[in-house]
């Protein structure tokens, strides 16, 4: 399956990016090499990964990789919303296999753009994709999803790609903050998002 949003407008392009409204963690839509961010809004479940298992419940959000194919195991009232896309959204030098070199390798503008996409890529003891959240940054990153929804289904103008995009890297932003500040994503104190100019 192509998970890319396909242009009304002439010339006729694809962009990498899918928004799945009910996310149920459907193997075929494995089959497409995509980053996936994964907003549980209700309920509780178990993801099976290769050789671990991962409890869940809402609200929280998976940063998954296009290696992890996770299967749901069980669930309980899930209710979830997903949003699939290519690295080179980010930048348009990045691909599946240089988004994994050596971050010093990098030119300085490409390392900045690399960040953004932590979440989906660092895996070690203290982070495995996982992020649980409370209910201000559930709001902000639901509203971020059916902003992208809208720009890719809707398309009304022809730089429908230009807003989806710019709200893509907002949402990446947003997440890249969580790798160093988690007490936000736990809602131990206050969060707030700067205002937008």
């Amino acid at each position: 399956m192509e998970l890319s949003a396909i242009s009304k407008w002439k010339p006729v392009y694809s962009v990498p990016i899918w928004h799945n409204p009910h996310e149920g963690f459907d193997p075929d839509l494995n089959t497409c090499p995509r980053f996936r961010l994964v907003l549980i809004e209700r309920g509780t479940g178990i993801l099976r990964f290769s050789e671990r298992r991962k409890s869940f419940i809402a609200p929280a959000i998976f940063c998954l990789n296009e290696r992890e194919h996770p299967v749901l195991e069980q669930s309980m009232e899930l209710q979830a919303q997903s949003l699939y896309f290519h690295p080179h959204l980010a930048n348009h030098n990045f691909t599946f296999e240089n988004i994994r070199c050596a971050i010093k390798s990098l030119p300085p503008m490409r390392q900045r753009d690399l960040y953004w996409l932590r979440p989906f890529l660092r895996r070690d003891t203290a982070y495995d994709g996982y992020l649980s959240i409370g209910p201000a940054v559930h709001l902000r990153i639901s509203s971020l999803l059916n902003a992208i929804s809208h720009q890719i289904t809707q398309q009304e103008d022809v730089h429908w790609s230009c807003r989806s995009v710019s709200y893509l890297l907002e949402l990446l932003l947003l997440l890249s903050r969580f790798q160093y500040t988690p007490d936000m994503v736990e809602q131990k104190r206050p969060f707030h998002l700067p205002a937008r100019s």
